[in-house]
């Protein structure tokens, strides 16, 4: 226990040596950054841009009368502030699905909210196509509002009904929460989602929708959900018939009703009704949805449902 304790010590010991260097070397480095030394500048640069802890110095030069120092310092800056864009670019790009949830849940409100916005729907059109060229129905129409002004951005731990009434304002929604629990009227039609956590939604009129999470997604009292692309590390339920619509999920998939000109691509099993299943492709045990989606080894969410009922 004695020697424990003490290499606790020596640890911590060695770490407050570690932060200590690290400060009394951030003002050389920022001299460095203007120095007449090209090669010293390029050295300089790398030093700082494998340490984001240093943002507060690099602040502070920006400050400097020295113009080079200056330039180099923001532009340091600007790539600590891009660099989740050129993740959540990458994780589009190669299939990560789980991380580019995680990334667009919890994206700040207000930064670079275009280009996020464009990844979102550039995600939407990937899986459309994909969809498509995979035997998929030719006339789906996902959400897909190109031209249009920026969205309205709800960005939250918690999105309810009582966050904002969606229906008073002109636009598309565009929500990025931890959870999302959305109940009746003031529930826009239409509406590109993002969540860290669940996602349940209930009542209302379906429109075109995108419904990406990382917890189970939860849909009934539509009548029909149509148009609507649903993914999730989790499993999904839907209690309403399916129409012209694509799910992709980690867990297993319920429909307790009709699936009509729809595809369900499940990581598990898919329970459903074979009598009420319609010009649809239904796949099982799928590790690699469409050839894009790569799930990755994350605790999966689950919720109570249901098991469907049969229909007399």
């Amino acid at each position: 226990m004695i020697h424990s304790t003490g290499s606790v010590w020596i640890g911590l010991a060695g770490f407050a040596s570690l932060a200590l260097a690290l400060n009394d070397s951030i003002p050389e480095k920022i001299r460095q950054l203007g120095s007449d030394s090209f090669e010293k500048r390029q050295a300089a640069t790398k030093w700082f841009l494998e340490r984001p802890e240093t943002l507060p110095a690099l602040k502070e030069a920006l400050g400097s009368a020295n113009l080079e120092l200056k330039r180099r310092a923001a532009s340091i800056l600007d790539e600590f502030d891009r660099r989740p864009l050129k993740e959540l670019s990458a994780a589009i790009e190669n299939g990560s699905i789980d991380r580019a949830i995680e990334l667009f849940a919890h994206w700040p409100k207000g930064k670079h909210e275009e280009a996020v916005w464009t990844l979102a729907l550039g995600l939407v059109k990937k899986l459309s196509d994909l969809h498509k060229r995979n035997g998929g129905n030719k006339d789906t129409m996902f959400p897909a509002p190109e031209g249009a002004v920026l969205p309205i951005v709800l960005a939250a731990k918690r999105v309810t009904e009582t966050t904002e009434d969606m229906t008073t304002r002109k636009g598309f929604p565009f929500i990025r929460a931890g959870e999302v629990d959305l109940n009746g009227p003031k529930m826009a039609p239409s509406k590109l989602i993002f969540a860290s956590g669940p996602v349940r939604l209930r009542g209302g009129i379906s429109g075109e929708n995108g419904i990406f999470a990382l917890g189970p997604v939860h849909l009934k009292d539509f009548g029909f959900i149509t148009c609507t692309v649903i993914v999730s590390s989790s499993d999904v339920t839907i209690d309403d018939e399916l129409v012209h619509s694509l799910i992709i999920a980690k867990g297993k998939v319920t429909c307790t009703k009709g699936i009509y000109k729809s595809q369900i691509i499940s990581g598990k099993a898919v329970i459903h009704d074979k009598r009420y299943v319609r010009d649809s492709m239904i796949s099982e045990d799928e590790p690699n949805p469409l050839g894009y989606v790569r799930f990755s080894n994350v605790p999966e969410q689950t919720e109570e449902i249901e098991q469907p009922k049969k229909r007399k």
